[in-house]
């Protein structure tokens, strides 16, 4: 699953709508549309503000990969 897709799936089970989030993050509503839609990549600097706006779990990659259909890491 791609970070956009991530984000997005977190956004939605926080319950946060993207004015939200990009106010929580300190970003631009439109930059945060563009990285959501896959058509920006985020810095990583951009990526952590808005894992720490999101309260991102430790983890998160382990239960998206299992979503996928991958395996738990050990």
């Amino acid at each position: 699953m791609d970070v956009a897709t991530q984000i997005r799936v977190m956004r939605a089970a926080r319950g946060m709508s993207q004015r939200d989030l990009a106010r929580e993050a300190g970003i631009a509503g439109r930059e945060l549309s563009l990285i959501e839609t896959g058509k920006m990549l985020p810095t990583l600097e951009l990526e952590a503000a808005i894992k720490r706006a999101l309260r991102w779990p430790e983890r998160a990659e382990e239960a998206f990969a299992i979503l996928e259909g991958g395996e738990a890491a050990a």
